[in-house]
């Protein structure tokens, strides 16, 4: 059976990796480093390395991990060791999830559970210290903390599409609105502007009567607001196409197009919403 990482002399996890925070991150991590650097070249501190590599610190080689990074920063220190710990004791925790927050007796139970040996066993006494020696230094909730932060990204179909619900509840068709702008030809002549306007009256007209046998009328469609972030200018109902080209055919001299009697009739019955710029 395997068993969890550990050191017999528990009493100097605590120091060294307060060490390792204070000192740089060197290219490896060797006995030399440790012993130079850090002070701790003992053959009891010796064990430590292996320690380090179960836990995901550094790699075979030595060479120091994301995880080593994570846990020299103040701020993350404790979260990087809460991974080290489910990484490390990946076994204990299998068993039960919450094992940081066991008993020491229920602790020294699961570790008798997976490694197979005597209760009394000084193995097992070395897992329990080594597990809560890291415990110490681990920080379990800032890691619940950082899973609650993630905000799941809005779905495009329940953001952005907007229904009208009917009475009952259920969702109705979906709601569209039209916003044609026309550009107006640039004249003196009112006469253009009052046949443009008459002949926008004339064709929705023709548009809100029924044709033979078709059935009721339908009433003229809403004239929809400028759009956010567009240009001023008229808003008008859809199929009333054709308006400009009426209007550029009269700039050029082409009355007979649209007729003397529209000419001389005015807009000022027609409710046309010009936005203001």
């Amino acid at each position: 059976m395997t068993v969890p990482p550990f050191m017999n002399s528990t009493g100097l996890i605590g120091k060294i990796f307060e060490k390792i925070q204070q000192a740089k991150v060197p290219p490896r991590y060797t006995q030399d480093f440790q012993a130079t650097v850090l002070g701790y070249g003992s053959g009891s501190a010796k064990p430590f390395i292996p320690f380090l590599k179960r836990l995901g610190f550094i790699q075979s080689d030595g060479t120091p991990t994301e995880l080593y990074s994570r846990f020299r920063n103040v701020d993350s220190s404790g979260a990087a060791m809460a991974d080290a710990m489910r990484h490390g004791y990946a076994e204990i925790f299998k068993i039960n999830e919450y094992a940081h927050n066991l008993t020491d007796d229920k602790l020294k139970g699961l570790v008798v559970q997976i490694t197979g040996k005597e209760p009394s066993d000084g193995t097992v006494g070395a897992v329990v210290g080594s597990f809560k020696a890291c415990k110490q230094l681990a920080d379990f909730d800032a890691r619940k903390i950082s899973e609650q932060e993630k905000v799941a990204p809005l779905e495009l179909s329940k953001s952005m599409v907007k229904r009208e619900e009917t009475k009952g509840g259920k969702a109705a068709d979906i709601l569209l609105a039209y916003a044609i702008n026309i550009n107006l030809p640039e004249t003196t002549d009112v006469n253009v502007y009052n046949a443009i306007f008459s002949s926008i009256r004339a064709r929705s007209r023709t548009h809100g009567r029924s044709s033979p046998g078709a059935g009721p009328a339908r009433r003229p469609s809403r004239r929809s607001s400028p759009l956010p972030g567009q240009r001023p200018g008229l808003c008008l109902a859809p199929r009333l196409q054709g308006v400009v080209h009426g209007a550029k055919a009269l700039h050029d001299g082409h009355a007979d197009l649209l007729g003397r009697q529209e000419l001389e009739r005015t807009h000022d019955d027609f409710a046309v919403h010009h936005a203001r710029p």
